[in-house]
């Protein structure tokens, strides 16, 4: 049974944002998520275990990085004229963009840098949602 993805940034939980070298983590608990598979109807839950990785980052409204935690209210990827709010899984990344991202306790993140992209411990682990 082989499964695609579609991730949202909005409601997905940030775990934490930490550095590597001249590149940032962005290292997510859960991300919001529709597991679709062929002839079926995609299934709402979440997807757990990945981390969104930004070469030359530079980050904007983080007193402490440790401030990025918890979940996200919005967040956004400006890359040139395209606004992503969320991708597929797999995606081919991008080469430069601005992330905003807005979490439920109200702080704000900006983080801009080059080669954007989602890394994950394979099997991918889905975990549906049953919310009425």
């Amino acid at each position: 049974m082989s499964h695609s993805f579609v991730i949202s940034l909005a409601d997905s939980e940030v775990a934490r944002i930490e550095p590597r070298g001249a590149a940032l983590q962005v290292v997510f608990s859960a991300t919001t998520a529709q597991a679709h598979e062929l002839a079926q109807a995609p299934v709402a839950g979440s997807l757990l275990g990945l981390t969104l990785v930004v070469d030359q980052a530079h980050a904007q409204g983080m007193a402490v990085l440790g401030d990025g935690l918890g979940r996200l209210r919005s967040g956004v990827l400006h890359t040139g004229s395209e606004r992503l709010t969320g991708w597929a899984r797999p995606w081919a990344g991008v080469a430069e963009g601005t992330l905003a991202l807005e979490f439920a306790n109200g702080s704000q993140i900006s983080i801009t840098g080059t080669d954007w992209r989602l890394i994950g411990t394979e099997p991918l682990r889905f975990c549906p949602s049953y919310a009425c």
